[in-house]
């Protein structure tokens, strides 16, 4: 017999040992399928800009989109760090349609000054996978200029150079992308402010230009930002950029047809085979950013093991599929910080291991595996095919 004290021992090891293997079981759902349940932030912009002149009339009002490119309800609310930026309404919710937000500011009070006045939109959401999502923006002041007062006798008109507007610059560049040595051809407009003007390019790679229409020539691959900066005769500024795309070579031409398929690998098998099938694109006409769609299987042919990310997404911040009902997945994917699949691309989205149950089938069986309800940025893609059969082996 066991004396009192090692009894008591012996209960207090046997507790840890409970306790230990509890802490230790692992949740029977992935971490991408948990945060796949989830709603996500999906927001039009990440920075907004406002221009005004000091005393002047407020920048016209802008619009903020936000929708819900996940799962369940999206509920978020809107705040911000600036008493001159106003959100209306604060708050929305989102079961996929897109909600409008007016954003405005206030300027009074505010004087010109060199540098922008900047703030921050945080959009919160505690069960979002994203939380929370912020909108950088800036502010621009400058000076007031009075308009030259008139003698109506002296029959002289306003100048025109005294333009109370305030000042706004703009540019662009042609061609915009192309293999290197790339001779770009660059325009520089201004408006409002006082005349004259004068300008000033960084054209990204270390070389720059005061002409306001100037030409340069980028003899490195890259990607480059052209940065265009006007000053008038009151020292005011105002800045606009345009982007370059120099490459080392001539890219293969797109692929066409805006097509997406599916098809299982292999084709058949027997009985405990895992079969992989992969959802694939070829010259989608949208970039790609977020996508859901539907898969159906036989359930007596199959049994659903998981959803894996494709060719296009393997750096997307998940590519995951729930069986909302037997033989029916629901899969979707986000790319959160990953690369977007550009348009004309060619490969697999995501792919479905499906595991071979169909035992009280006889051999030659054959079943279908379809796709169907594309949305977000596969939307409107043709299926060929939308489904595939599988012939089961005996």
């Amino acid at each position: 017999m066991f004396s009192k004290r090692t009894a008591q021992f012996i209960l207090i090891l046997l507790a840890l040992l409970v306790i230990f293997q509890t802490g230790c079981k692992k949740n029977p759902m992935s971490p991408e399928m948990e945060d796949f349940t989830r709603p996500v932030i999906w927001i039009d912009a990440f920075e907004m800009s406002f221009t005004a002149s000091e005393g002047g009339a407020n920048s016209p009002s802008q619009i903020l989109m936000i929708k819900n490119s996940g799962i369940n309800t999206l509920t978020y609310s809107i705040s911000d760090d600036a008493d001159w930026l106003n959100i209306s309404p604060p708050n929305g919710s989102s079961t996929g349609q897109i909600i409008e937000h007016l954003v405005s500011i206030d300027q009074s009070g505010l004087a010109a000054q060199d540098d922008n006045y900047t703030a921050v939109i945080a959009i919160t959401s505690p069960e979002s996978y994203n939380n929370p999502q912020k909108v950088n923006v800036s502010l621009a002041i400058s000076k007031s200029v009075l308009p030259q007062q008139d003698d109506p006798d002296d029959g002289d008109d306003p100048s025109p150079g005294d333009d109370p507007s305030a000042l706004s610059a703009s540019c662009s560049g042609s061609p915009s992308s192309g293999v290197v040595p790339l001779d770009v051809s660059f325009t520089g407009n201004a408006t409002g402010g006082t005349a004259p003007y004068s300008y000033s390019w960084n054209f990204g790679d270390g070389a720059s230009s005061t002409a306001q229409n100037p030409s340069h020539a980028y003899t490195q691959a890259g990607t480059y930002t052209a940065t265009l900066t006007v000053t008038d005769s009151k020292t005011s500024k105002a800045t606009a950029s345009t982007e370059v795309y120099a490459s080392a070579s001539a890219p293969p031409p797109p692929a066409t047809g805006n097509k997406i398929e599916v098809k299982c690998n292999p084709s058949s098998a027997s009985v405990d085979t895992i079969v992989n099938v992969p959802i694939s694109i070829t010259g989608n006409e949208n970039e790609i950013k977020v996508f859901g769609l539907e898969l159906t299987f036989d359930p007596n042919m199959f049994e659903f093991q998981s959803v894996e990310k494709g060719s296009l997404t393997g750096s997307w911040a998940a590519v995951a599929g729930n069986e909302t009902t037997s033989g029916t997945l629901k899969i979707g994917g986000f790319l959160g910080a990953g690369t977007s699949i550009p348009t004309g691309s060619d490969g697999s989205i995501a792919i479905v291991k499906l595991k071979v149950t169909g035992s009280s089938y006889s051999s030659g069986q054959q079943s279908q595996v379809s796709i169907k309800s594309y949305t977000d940025d596969i939307s409107g893609m043709s299926p060929e095919p939308a489904t595939t059969t599988f012939t089961l082996q005996k």
